[in-house]
C-alpha cells in the first residue's frame, strides 16, 4: 500500500512491513553498449517435397465431400 501523508511524506507498506524507497526524479539514460541487441533470424524456408515423395502418392481428400454427404442425408430425412 502506498500512502501519501498530509505532511507530504510517503509510506510504502507490504505484508505488514514498511519498505524503504527512494524517489526517482528523472528517467535514467541507457548506454548503447548496455542495450540488449536484437538478433534478427533468417526467415524459415518452406519445405516442398520432391515429386516422387511418399506424401505426393496419395490424392488430397476433398474437403467438401463430407458437406455433400450431409446435405444428401438431410434431404432424404425430410
Amino acid at each position: 500500500m502506498v500512502e501519501e501523508r498530509t505532511d507530504g511524506s510517503m509510506l510504502i507498506t507490504y505484508d505488514k512491513r514498511t519498505l524503504k524507497f527512494q524517489e526517482i526524479s528523472s528517467r535514467p539514460v541507457r548506454d548503447k553498449a548496455t542495450e540488449p541487441k536484437v538478433i534478427q533470424s533468417k526467415p524459415k524456408k518452406v519445405y516442398i517435397p520432391q515429386k516422387d515423395h511418399p506424401w505426393k502418392k496419395y490424392p488430397a481428400v476433398n474437403c467438401y465431400r463430407h458437406k455433400d454427404m450431409r446435405e444428401t442425408l438431410l434431404t432424404k430425412l425430410s
